[in-house]
């Protein structure tokens, strides 16, 4: 991320609360298990490590992060900005356009 030198530079976590999907769809990511909790102390230590860092980043309660980094990449796309996102999910292929 640094080599590039970013003008700007946005980290998304999920909420550890319900989302709207949530309250539309009781089923909601239902067949998944929950996360061990190791893997959360891991979160915890590396929010930890970030906020040490000074480093920003969005956790919104009630959505994802990919509905933050969708929101934030079509806003920077609207404003001329060249975006790019680095994530495993899959689903942010939809958001692929000249701009992104």
């Amino acid at each position: 991320v640094f080599h590039e030198k970013p003008d700007y530079f946005v980290l998304a976590w999920d909420a550890p609360h319900k989302t709207i999907r949530h309250e539309q769809f009781a089923e909601y990511k239902g067949q998944r298990p929950e996360l061990p909790d190791d893997f959360k102390h891991q979160i915890r230590m590396t929010k930890h490590i970030i906020d040490e860092l000074g480093i920003n980043y969005q956790e919104i309660p009630g959505y994802e992060a990919d509905d933050i980094i969708a929101t934030v990449a079509k806003r920077g796309a609207q404003e001329g900005h060249h975006v790019e996102i680095m994530t495993s999910d899959k689903d942010m292929k939809a958001l692929i356009c000249d701009s992104i």
